[in-house]
C-alpha cells in the first residue's frame, strides 16, 4: 500500500471516528432537553413571537409608519396595505429598523434574512420611491 493510500485510509477512518464521537456527544448533550425545545416548530414559534412583539412595540411608537412609508412610494408600489392591523411584513420590518437608525445589513439580519435579501428589499423599495436619491434619508425622518 502506498503512503498516499495509507494516509487517505487513515484520515477516512479518523473522520468516521470523529463523526461517531461528535454525534455521540451531541446526542448525550440533548438527551436531557425536551424534544419540543429541539424542534424547528418551537424555534419558529419563538421567532413569530419576537416578530409579533417587535411589530406591536414599533407600531406603538410609530402608529402611522406604514402610511407614511407608503406616501414615499409610487401608488402602484405601496406595501403592507393588506396586512392585519398591528402587523408588519419583512420589508416593513427592515425599514422600521432603518427608521430606528439600524442601517447595517449585518444588524438587520437578526430578522433571519440574509444580507443579500435585505439589500434586495432595500433596492426594490428605493426603486419604487418617488424620490429615489433621498428615500432612506426620508425613511429615517418618518
Amino acid at each position: 500500500m502506498t503512503d498516499s493510500v495509507h494516509f487517505s485510509t487513515y484520515n477516512f477512518t479518523n473522520a468516521k471516528k470523529i463523526f461517531f464521537f461528535f454525534t455521540f456527544f451531541v446526542n448525550l448533550l440533548f438527551e436531557g432537553i425536551p424534544f419540543e425545545l429541539r424542534s424547528d416548530d418551537y424555534i419558529d414559534a419563538e421567532w413569530d413571537y419576537l416578530y409579533e412583539k417587535f411589530d406591536q412595540t414599533f407600531l406603538g411608537l410609530f402608529p402611522d409608519f406604514k402610511e407614511k412609508l407608503n406616501a414615499l412610494l409610487r401608488e402602484d408600489e405601496r406595501i403592507g396595505e393588506k396586512l392585519r392591523h398591528g402587523h408588519l411584513s419583512n420589508e416593513l420590518r427592515i425599514f422600521a429598523l432603518i427608521r430606528l437608525g439600524v442601517n447595517e445589513p449585518a444588524r438587520i439580519a437578526f430578522l433571519r434574512k440574509s444580507p443579500t435579501t435585505i439589500y434586495n428589499y432595500r433596492v426594490k423599495l428605493r426603486n419604487a420611491a418617488l424620490d429615489r436619491a433621498h428615500f432612506e434619508e426620508q425613511v429615517r425622518g418618518l
